[in-house]
């Protein structure tokens, strides 16, 4: 499998969906990769992927995030496509952000909501060399309302992942099987 630093084109479309809808990215180091092979998961393709930077990675390179999107998928694309791709992918990445907390029996302990989700600040975590903590964000219903919302459900269905038409599904079906078996990756996000 070859990967590659993805062009101007792509580094300007992250650049751009960071101004206008990832405001909190402002200061994240986003890599933009591509790769010759296609990804399918469970008989869906994989348009792209975005994982946090390890820490041992950290220290070969400078980046926060890395986002790697199929090449060969990429081509194929329109271009609200490949913004829409671009801005569901940096929606996978996030700050982290400082959970409320309220004194129980002398103890702090994280707000919950109404779901058991813990309920977070608006004040960002930072490292002890002063940076923004970073992490990875989960789909909001497999995908993300907001992708939805600009982009038209169509579109947030092919980016977000998606079965091919039933001529590319024997092909996806046989890709899946000859790949190689997938690492568990767990600061992956599809």
């Amino acid at each position: 499998m070859g990967f590659w630093l993805a062009g101007t084109e792509i580094k300007m479309m992250i650049e751009k969906m960071k101004q206008e809808n990832h405001p909190h990215l402002a200061e994240a180091r986003i890599a933009a990769l591509l790769t010759d092979k296609r990804k399918i998961s469970g008989n869906k393709i994989v348009l792209g992927t975005a994982k946090k930077v390890s820490a041992e990675d950290k220290v070969l390179s400078d980046f926060d995030f890395k986002i790697i999107l199929s090449g060969e998928d990429w081509a194929q694309l329109t271009e609200k496509e490949k913004f829409a791709l671009i801005d569901h992918e940096l929606s996978h990445l996030d700050v982290a952000r400082v959970p409320q907390t309220e004194t129980v029996g002398g103890r702090k302990k994280p707000v919950k909501d109404e779901f058991g989700r813990t309920i977070y600040t608006d004040e960002i975590k930072y490292d002890d060399d002063g940076k923004p903590k970073w992490k990875l964000r989960s789909h909001d219903f497999e995908n993300f309302f907001h992708i939805a919302e600009r982009y038209g459900i169509e579109i947030a269905s092919k980016v977000g992942g998606y079965f091919p038409p039933d001529g590319e599904k024997n092909q996806a079906r046989a890709a899946a099987q000859a790949a190689e078996p997938a690492e568990a990756d767990e600061e992956s996000s599809e």
